[in-house]
């Protein structure tokens, strides 16, 4: 008798390891580690590094804190696929969201 058994795992990654990597636009990169610390700069230069963030997928809405007081990012996000990230200030009436695109490094996290 041949007993066949199949299951179905799910393959979806939560936002939580979506945003785990590099990700940047034309001139600002942020790095988020699954440690949920982040850096980020400008182009060649790296300006914050080993801050904290937080992530609500349920919210979607991503903190991102710093060492300056009053100084916490409260955006707005959402994944276009496996390779962009959509950011807006959750703050601000404007409702445009700026694309980052995920960089692939040769490094080992």
């Amino acid at each position: 008798m041949l007993f066949i058994c199949s299951s179905f795992v799910s393959c979806k990654k939560t936002d939580e390891e979506k945003i785990v990597g590099r990700w940047q636009n034309d001139r600002d990169w942020f790095e988020y580690k699954k440690d949920k610390t982040y850096s980020s700069g400008k182009e060649d230069i790296k300006m914050v590094d080993h801050f904290k963030y937080m992530i609500d997928p349920e919210r979607h809405e991503l903190n991102m804190y710093t060492d300056e007081k009053n100084s916490t990012y409260y955006l707005i996000y959402e994944f276009k696929g496996d390779d962009t990230l959509a950011v807006r200030n959750a703050m601000s009436t404007v409702k445009t969201m700026i694309n980052f695109t995920r960089v692939t490094t040769n490094k080992k996290e």
